[in-house]
């Protein structure tokens, strides 16, 4: 489980499901609703929603979830980094590599969400140029919202562009 996914493998094949991290609260884990995730599970899972999805629910994680349905894609093979996010970074690579989130961390739950709070901070603070930003809806209390959309608009470096 990384800041903004949580991944399911079986052998070398496997599926990402995207995450909303919140401020308060549990954060949200997007489950593609039964249409999309026939649409593009690999063979292997494509009959076995419920299975997956238990075993995920099942895994004692270091993190407060909550899992919505909903009508927005799955992510078929391993999970892949967007390039121009925090977790592109040097510094964002290396919270994912503390694998903060996972059963048995060293830091609770409300410590590695500090972390990834204060990094979140800080790369809107040194973000340069235009940010491109996609999403339909900013969710009240998300990270995004409450973090760091509020220090990108406060940092005279940055262009603002929604789509």
């Amino acid at each position: 489980m990384g800041w903004r996914y949580v991944s399911y493998s079986e052998g070398d094949v496997s599926l990402s499901l995207s995450i909303e991290p919140m401020v308060n609260g549990p954060d949200r884990v997007y489950v593609p609703d039964v249409p999309n995730w026939l649409k593009a599970a690999p063979s292997w899972t494509k009959e076995s929603r419920a299975e997956v999805l238990s075993r995920l629910k099942s895994v004692a994680w270091n993190r407060k979830l909550v899992w919505r349905e909903c009508d927005c894609p799955l992510q078929s093979g391993e999970h892949t980094v967007i390039r121009g996010t925090l977790e592109s970074t040097p510094g964002g690579q290396a919270l994912e590599e503390r694998r903060l989130f996972e059963p048995g961390s060293k830091l609770t739950h409300k410590e590695a969400h500090k972390l990834w709070h204060e990094g979140a901070r800080m790369f809107a603070d040194q973000t340069k140029g235009a940010v491109t930003i996609y999403m339909s809806e900013v969710i009240t209390d998300s990270v995004f919202q409450v973090i760091e959309l509020p220090a990108l608009k406060k940092n005279p470096n940055v262009t603002l562009v929604f789509k």
